[in-house]
């Protein structure tokens, strides 16, 4: 077979546009739901990590502050970014700016927790960068459940935030800290997996949900036409009876009362 005959196949497997935005539509609406609730617990734990290190002397006290700054300033991004969405029109049929912009600020927080942490923890060994990353990796972790039905903004802070670690650690004479780059790793490649999985859940079961209710209408609409192709001859059917009963009278078929 010849690649000229295979472009039909491959574009009547394609979803129709449709559907796409149709779909699309959903996961931005599903980003949005729960999003206010996983950047508060991101911006209290970013808070707490500032102060800690602040207080144990690992950190300056105008570089915790500033890092804790970003991080919430991000937050109030996705929360002011949600509040406009519920107050949109026509949010529906301009999801891909929505997804974008959301995109865009997961970005931002992914730096913050990935090359942000790497400069406060500078003035710490590796106990403390250890302290930063278990903070870094929950964080990322819980991004999982609420960003993966747009896998975009999902990895857009997934990857910032895990992979400066990574190549700053590649080279470290701590051999534990050598050793803890094959974790990262399994921790990137689980964690990503496992968004990628949530985000073709999702997205299946969307699709599902719109072909059902697109069937539920053509059922009803098929419905509704056979009544209406009926109503007539339910509307006029006594009358062809009441000419044979009278004809049937007139002849001596039936006595006359």
């Amino acid at each position: 077979m010849t690649l000229a005959g295979a472009e039909p196949t491959a574009q009547a497997s394609a979803p129709p546009p449709a559907l796409v935005d149709q779909i699309g539509a959903e996961q931005v609406s599903e980003l949005f739901r729960d999003v206010t609730l996983g950047v508060v617990a991101a911006s209290v734990g970013a808070a707490v990590l500032g102060a800690t290190l602040y207080r144990l002397g690992f950190a300056e006290a105008q570089s915790a502050l500033g890092w804790t700054s970003f991080i919430i300033l991000c937050a109030l991004a996705h929360i002011a970014l949600r509040r406009r969405y519920d107050r949109a029109i026509r949010r529906s049929a301009q999801w891909r700016s929505w997804a974008v912009t959301f995109t865009m600020i997961s970005l931002a927080e992914g730096i913050g927790w990935g090359w942000g942490t790497l400069g406060l923890a500078s003035g710490g060994g590796l106990e403390v960068l250890l302290l930063i990353l278990v903070v870094t990796l929950a964080t990322a972790a819980g991004a999982a459940s609420i960003f993966s039905p747009y896998l975009p903004a999902f990895l857009a802070l997934l990857l910032p935030a895990t992979l400066p670690y990574l190549i700053a650690s590649l080279g470290a004479p701590d051999p534990l800290q050598v050793a803890s780059v094959f974790l990262m790793l399994v921790f990137i490649g689980g964690i990503g997996g496992l968004g990628v999985t949530m985000n073709r859940s999702f997205k299946a079961l969307v699709g599902l949900r719109i072909h059902a209710e697109q069937m539920a209408r053509e059922l009803g609409r098929q419905r509704r036409s056979r009544s209406r192709r009926a109503s007539p001859s339910r509307a006029f059917w006594p009358r062809p009876a009441m000419i044979c009963a009278s004809r049937c009278m007139r002849s001596g078929c039936l006595p006359a009362r």
